[in-house]
């Protein structure tokens, strides 16, 4: 003689499902938050290897991959397209490729030729010291304190997850997700390269 096996009631499995639910609730925003830093270490990643390219290009060629003019050069998306150049050079990719890299060397690695952006699609900001003081000046650098010398040849700068630039000022707060490679003692209002 066989026995029944006891069924599932309604009740049983609406209580297992909404288990399910709160364990999902639970888990989703720590697997977001981990996916959010995880671009941020990219971006972190991505900015100091710039950096290196374009110490490595000062070491092979005696200067800074500089725009024309004697001030502070600052390369960001947009037109005129001085960061797609200054990509392309360190690159060699892209149609900036031949202009001030005349040994060819390879000094950044891009997915996209001529393309370096974030991981939120953003180009990132460069300020080069092309006039050899010392200092880069924060007012070509946003989100930073203007008029502030940073005693810095390159600095790279990220908008990070918001996209937006926020300057320093009484006007504007503080913009915590932006991501530099300065020391944020130096008038950065984001998150420094550590």
């Amino acid at each position: 003689m066989k026995t029944k096996q006891p069924e599932f009631t309604l009740v049983e499995l609406v209580m297992v499902i909404s288990i399910i639910a709160l364990l999902m609730g639970m888990i989703l925003p720590a697997v977001s938050k981990a996916k959010e830093q995880a671009k941020k270490t990219q971006a972190r990643t991505e900015m100091n290897s710039m950096k290196v390219a374009i110490t490595q290009y000062e070491t092979t060629y005696g200067y800074l991959p500089t725009a024309s003019g004697a001030d502070d050069n600052f390369y960001s998306g947009g037109t005129p397209p001085e960061y797609d150049e200054l990509v392309g050079i360190l690159s060699q990719t892209g149609s900036y490729a031949s202009n001030g890299n005349l040994r060819k060397v390879k000094l950044l690695e891009v997915t996209v030729p001529g393309e370096y952006q974030d991981p939120w699609e953003n180009d990132y900001q460069v300020t080069i010291d092309a006039n050899y003081d010392g200092v880069t000046t924060a007012t070509r650098v946003a989100g930073m304190n203007t008029g502030t010398d940073i005693p810095a040849s390159v600095i790279i700068y990220c908008n990070g997850p918001d996209g937006l630039i926020h300057y320093s000022t009484p006007s504007h707060a503080a913009n915590k997700d932006n991501l530099y490679t300065v020391p944020t003692s130096w008038g950065a209002s984001g998150h420094s390269l550590k």
